[in-house]
């Protein structure tokens, strides 16, 4: 497996991940998540926005030449309340059904933290995870992220 950054040439395949997971997460929560919203996103222009940007990124899993998984973080202003001015938000970090518990999303994770590390100079990462993806919630964990808070919602009928 091969973690790199991302292509112009990888933008049909990542957007086919990244619709994929979005519409199984709307069809999995969609008492609260409308799926319409997220078949309007113009996913060419979400993409673009990592390419020459300073504060969009995106990397990619690549494993005999199929893209497998990608993570995307920006870079974004810290909460004045916490220790750091700026952190890494991580958007999306998603692979391929076919290759999850392949240890991929941890290559990805760990790839983010060097990055924005040792390049970017920042030492805060912040994601948010839904709930019903225990898989997520326990690759945070295990990498020793905090929930540092949680946001609770109620659809009133």
């Amino acid at each position: 497996m091969n973690i790199r950054p991302l292509e112009k040439k990888d933008t049909p395949e990542v957007a086919q991940l990244i619709h994929a997971t979005w519409y199984t997460h709307a069809d999995i929560e969609s008492g609260f998540l409308r799926k319409e919203y997220l078949e309007s996103i113009d996913i060419d222009y979400y993409l673009r926005l990592c390419f020459g940007s300073d504060t969009n990124f995106m990397f990619v899993a690549e494993e005999n030449g199929k893209i497998i998984g990608c993570c995307r973080v920006e870079i974004q202003e810290a909460e004045p309340v916490l220790v750091s001015d700026r952190l890494a938000y991580i958007h999306d970090i998603i692979v391929d059904e076919d290759f999850q518990r392949h240890h991929v999303a941890t290559a990805l994770l760990e790839t983010i933290e060097t990055f924005v590390k040792k390049d970017l100079k920042i030492h805060l990462i912040k994601s948010r995870v839904y709930t019903f993806n225990t898989a997520a919630t326990g690759l945070f964990e295990k990498r020793h992220y905090k929930d540092l808070y949680s946001e609770f919602y109620k659809k009133l009928d």
